[in-house]
């Protein structure tokens, strides 16, 4: 290998070694995705947590949040521009309201573009990443609140789940009493 080839790889492998320390590393996440979509009935509203972190990085970032699709149906809550400490998670808010006349079985689909902005220091070079993230959203319809689940509070028999698990407990106290018992009678006949 000459000694020009050897310079020009030494070169590059420094050249690397110092972008690759002033690069951020930032993530985004959701608790939507395509297997397990938004699910939202016609006229409803909810806000959408989108998580950003900065877990890898050296340095605090800031991103710029943008609706590439979905703008007719969703919003950035809040200052578009978001600041990510070192080490640090921070949510940014999207407000989502379905129309009252879209029909039963019909999506939609939302994506979040976030950008770092680049901010080059004294003698930095300064790189720029983008992260893209999809909700599918699917329109439901509209359950009714006694037929939820877990919303009128009725348990095993009609009875609320305090009062179950009043009963269970005396129940089982009752059970452990008895059993106390029952071995202190069957230990005095056998001392007899």
């Amino acid at each position: 290998m000459s000694t020009i080839l050897k310079n020009k790889v030494i070169n590059i492998a420094i050249a690397l070694v110092i972008l690759l320390s002033s690069i951020s590393a930032f993530g985004v996440g959701s608790q939507y995705w395509e297997q397990n979509p938004l699910t939202m009935y016609p006229g409803e509203e909810k806000e959408v947590l989108i998580v950003l972190q900065n877990m890898a990085g050296t340095e605090s970032i800031t991103v710029n949040g943008e609706l590439l699709e979905g703008s007719n149906i969703a919003e950035i809550i809040g200052n578009k521009e978001t600041l990510i400490p070192v080490g640090q998670k921070v949510d940014v808010v999207i407000k989502v309201k379905i129309p009252e006349d879209v029909a039963i079985g019909g999506t939609y689909n939302l994506k979040i573009s976030f950008n770092t902005i680049a901010g080059p220091q004294e003698g930095d070079v300064g790189l720029a990443s983008s992260i893209e993230k999809n909700i599918p959203v699917k329109v439901v319809e509209k359950v009714e609140a006694s037929q939820e689940p877990g919303i009128t509070g009725k348990s095993i028999l009609g009875m609320s789940s305090y009062t179950a698990y009043l009963m269970l407990g005396i129940i089982i106290l009752i059970l452990v009493i008895w059993l106390v018992i029952k071995k202190k009678k069957t230990g005095a006949k056998k001392s007899k």
